[in-house]
Order: C-alpha cells, then sequence, then structure tokens
C-alpha cells in the first residue's frame, strides 16, 4: 500500500496593533502530522507572536520543560521546524494558531506549512460503515460540465 505525503499551508495573517491575541481555526483533514514548519518573513522586527494548539495542547512553541509555562516564538527572517506525531481524524479535528502584533502599521504574516501522510482507508473504520450508495451516474450533468460560467455551450 503506498501512502501519500501532502503539505497544506496556511497563511495567519494578524492585523497591526493587535497586542491581545488574535486567533484563527484551521482544518488538516485525515492523516498522520508528522512536521510542522513556521516561517516568519523578514519586516516582523519581532514585533509578532505565534502560538500553535491542537486539542489544548501546544504545538509551538513547545512547553518549557519543568516550568509549566510557555512561550511565543518571536523573529524576522526565521524559519522553525517541529517534528510531531499526532493523527488529525478529520471533521471537527482542527488546529488552533493565536497570534499577536503590536506593530501599529503594518499587518503581518505566519505562513505554517504541516506534512501529512495519509493513512490507509482501514485507519478510521468503524463496525457499521456507512452504506454505499453506488456509482453516480454523471452524464446527465455533461451540459453543465461543457458550458462556461455564463452557461453558453463551448
Amino acid at each position: 500500500m503506498v501512502l501519500i505525503s501532502r503539505s497544506p499551508k496556511f497563511v495567519f495573517l494578524i492585523p497591526p496593533n493587535t497586542p491581545a491575541p488574535v486567533t484563527q481555526v484551521f482544518r488538516l483533514g485525515k492523516g498522520q502530522c508528522k512536521q510542522i514548519t513556521i516561517l516568519i518573513p523578514t519586516g516582523h522586527s519581532r514585533l509578532t507572536t505565534l502560538q500553535i494548539v491542537r486539542h489544548g495542547r501546544i504545538l509551538f512553541p513547545e512547553p518549557v520543560i519543568g516550568t509549566g509555562q510557555t512561550e511565543t516564538y518571536i523573529g524576522d527572517g526565521t524559519q522553525y521546524t517541529v517534528i510531531t506525531d499526532f493523527t488529525c481524524t478529520g471533521g471537527d479535528d482542527q488546529i488552533v494558531m493565536n497570534g499577536t502584533n503590536t506593530d501599529d502599521t503594518y499587518q503581518h504574516r505566519f505562513i505554517v506549512q504541516f506534512e501529512m501522510q495519509d493513512l490507509p482507508e482501514d485507519f478510521f473504520a468503524v463496525n457499521n460503515p456507512l452504506p454505499s450508495y453506488g456509482k453516480i451516474d454523471f452524464t446527465k450533468y455533461w451540459d453543465v460540465f461543457n458550458s462556461d460560467f455564463y452557461g453558453k455551450r463551448r
């Protein structure tokens, strides 16, 4: 069985002058997350912070061992890589990003990429799978597929 890797990339924008955390939710779909890469582009001038959370557990930055405290990463033209190993089940499984921006002029963005590996179909199998409705005949929609946005025939 061949497992397919994919790398969803998200851009997290934070407006200027937002010292209180801004939160955005992202969904990864089903799969095994192996790595998270965080790019803090140049221009941030260490005025922004980022934290990535899943199910209440902070994935980035990792908690400071022995203190019970966490920190948020700051940077300028910086890239961080976090090795992970967690399973996303799809549906409501989500990643939450919290960020601040104390720059009073410019919005800033973080670029976050997740290295995902798709899991075998039977990984999420249940005892009573949903019924199959068979194949769908798309030929009756052929005119729609062969028309442009305004409904004219090609």
